[in-house]
């Protein structure tokens, strides 16, 4: 969390208190997403979107190419 300093304060204690705290709620919320992208409970979540997104992309890209270019679309795919 980003460290907060004050200087100067010219508010009641409890206004402070919100303020301070307002500003960790929003920086853990802002950070929610990296904290929950790393973590490995059934694998990582960032490399499965990545994987989804880039097979998506070839599912439509690799027969465009090989339609324009005229080769074989079999070509392609990895054999298992």
């Amino acid at each position: 969390m980003a460290q907060v300093q004050v200087s100067s304060i010219s508010c009641a204690p409890r206004r402070l208190l919100e303020a301070i705290a307002a500003r960790y709620v929003a920086d853990s919320l802002f950070r929610t997403p990296a904290v929950l992208g790393s973590l490995e409970l059934l694998g990582n979540p960032t490399v499965l979107v990545n994987s989804v997104a880039t097979g998506i992309y070839d599912f439509f890209a690799l027969p465009a190419t090989g339609a324009k270019e005229g080769t074989v679309i079999a070509h392609y795919i990895p054999r298992t």
